[in-house]
């Protein structure tokens, strides 16, 4: 039988992620002298939306609002876990390979699908729509 992930263990790793996230995009604008305000004209937002972000309760701290974020401050978002360099290739350097990742944003992401692809035979999860369910078994 499938491992069914309780709602609140959910709810706290959202939390926990959030927290991080918050903490990082701080840290990453203090260290480069950027303030809020500074963020919000690159962004094109206003100073209050910049500010929501950072609150306890944000819901608009969506990966294209990351993505953006980081962007306005010359850096790149990168995604990472306990185990998921073992199973995702970096999107800076391909296997064998010393190039920097493609320049146009297309080629990247066909590069990424390729090697996720590729990488993801093997994977196959069990999910419908009322539940998250895991395959602890395969």
């Amino acid at each position: 039988m499938p491992h069914v992930i309780p709602n609140e263990e959910m709810l706290i790793a959202e939390d926990a992620l959030i927290t991080h996230v918050q903490f990082a995009i701080h840290n990453l604008l203090t260290k480069k002298a950027v303030t809020r305000a500074q963020l919000a004209r690159r962004m094109g937002v206003s100073e209050p939306y910049v500010s929501q972000l950072f609150k306890d309760n944000s819901r608009n701290l969506t990966l294209k609002t990351i993505a953006r974020i980081f962007c306005a401050i010359g850096e790149e978002p990168q995604i990472t876990s306990e185990t998921l360099s073992e199973v995702l290739p970096s999107p800076k350097k391909r296997e064998g390979s010393n190039s920097a990742k493609p320049k146009k944003r297309m080629d990247w992401i066909a590069m990424i699908l390729s090697e996720t692809k590729r990488m993801s035979d093997d994977f196959r999860p069990e999910c419908n729509d009322n539940e998250f369910e895991v395959d602890l078994a395969a």
